[in-house]
């Protein structure tokens, strides 16, 4: 008994400094998750506030250029979370050959997009481009980069496809701050709408994609066009415990999506 109470504060302490839980990693391996999506829809804002609830703003013009991987927990389980860029000029045949690589040891992928609120910038010409005279988003940018999204599924659909039959795609609708006024709409048009069909005919994986609301960030469009006014931090604390919630069940911990 006194060995047994030994190692039990062995145990405690070792939880408590953190070493049990690095130890774990270590054995254990984490989960590997890719994210993908097109330039400027927060794919490394999204990655950031699974580490911290208040995720910092990224400048327009500070863009991912490599892929990148770091290790998150979520709950008791550890994940490894690869960035990837999203403009076509920094995807190089190299990085290419990494997402390769990388594919045959992934166990999901977290599929980021924004209702065509693609946040990037060259000299403020983009901004220039999203914002009219009144300070209001073009809805023209809107639909136009709705597009791109879809062309960033025939782009990725024919490189990566999750082979395993356990593998999982999450849609991740980012910037709810943004169009959550019209959440109806944006929403179906993910979940079952044109963006739907297309990523099912892309084959990129094998089991239905489930969709989820999202906000990394509460801030302006560009800093310049106003949030819709309708969604909250409550709002973006439930949607951030959902999606953590979501993860873990698709890695067996839960009882399913709900």
């Amino acid at each position: 008994m006194a060995i047994a109470g030994e190692l039990f504060d062995i145990y405690k302490k070792a939880k408590e400094s953190g070493w049990f839980d690095r130890f774990r990693s270590l054995v254990m391996g984490s989960h590997r998750v890719l994210i993908l999506g097109a330039s400027g829809v927060g794919k490394t804002s999204l990655r950031n506030a699974l580490v911290d609830m208040i995720s910092e703003v990224i400048a327009a013009d500070d863009r991912t250029i490599f892929p990148s991987e770091q290790k998150i927990k979520l709950g008791t389980d550890f994940f490894s979370v690869i960035d990837t860029p999203g403009q076509h000029q920094y995807i190089s045949s190299s990085s290419i050959t990494r997402l390769r690589f990388v594919e045959q040891e992934i166990c999901g992928i977290i599929n980021v997009v924004s209702d065509g609120y693609h946040e990037y910038d060259t000299g403020g010409r983009v901004r220039a481009q999203a914002i009219g005279p009144d300070g209001k988003t073009n809805s023209e940018f809107l639909v136009n980069h709705r597009k791109t999204e879809l062309g960033s599924i025939a782009e990725w659909g024919t490189k990566l496809r999750l082979t395993s039959n356990e593998g999982w795609l999450i849609t991740v609708i980012n910037k709810a701050d943004l169009w959550w006024h019209d959440k109806d709409r944006v929403i179906a048009y993910y979940k079952e709408g044109p963006y739907h069909n297309a990523l099912t005919r892309s084959e990129m994986c094998k089991t239905a994609p489930v969709v989820l609301p999202f906000c990394a960030t509460l801030h302006k469009f560009f800093d310049i066009a106003p949030l819709c006014g309708l969604y909250d931090l409550k709002d973006q604390a439930d949607h951030r415990n959902n999606l953590i919630r979501v993860l873990l069940e698709s890695i067996g911990r839960g009882n399913g999506h709900g």
